[in-house]
């Protein structure tokens, strides 16, 4: 029995969204795609430069493709880092080919890329799957 991608992953667009272990936090000036089960609030900012600046835990930025087989894997890697960092890291996801320009400008080279972000500086990347106790280790 064949099951198309999208119902296995359940995938519900939103906009640019922050998900901890409370849920997602939206906002208006990014689409992305976010798993469905997951709880969603506003949040104030005005682009994805504002809120990397102002958010105060370390965000793990995810840039991802639908398309892109390891980025459908990582998504739920991400929710299992999500509640293992209860509380200690926002994690956030972004369609590169909705935002191709932000894309360019976080030099995303391939996918999955994943950026963390402290204190409004990038200080960590790394490229390609990884499960959620080696991201936890890298982090």
């Amino acid at each position: 029995m064949k099951m198309k991608l999208s119902s296995i992953l359940r995938l519900a667009t939103i906009h640019l969204s922050i998900f901890s272990s409370i849920g997602f936090v939206s906002q208006k000036s990014v689409k992305i795609n976010v798993p469905a089960p997951l709880l969603a609030k506003k949040m104030p900012y005005k682009s994805i430069d504002e809120m990397i600046e102002k958010i105060e835990k370390p965000l793990l930025l995810d840039v991802f493709a639908v398309w892109c087989g390891p980025c459908q894997m990582l998504a739920q890697e991400l929710v299992a880092l999500s509640h293992s960092m209860k509380g200690e890291l926002q994690v956030a996801k972004m369609d590169s080919d909705k935002n191709p320009s932000l894309a360019s400008k976080f030099r995303v080279e391939g996918l999955p890329t994943c950026i963390l972000f402290k204190g409004g500086k990038e200080i960590h990347r790394f490229e390609g799957f990884r499960r959620a106790h080696e991201m936890e280790q890298e982090i």
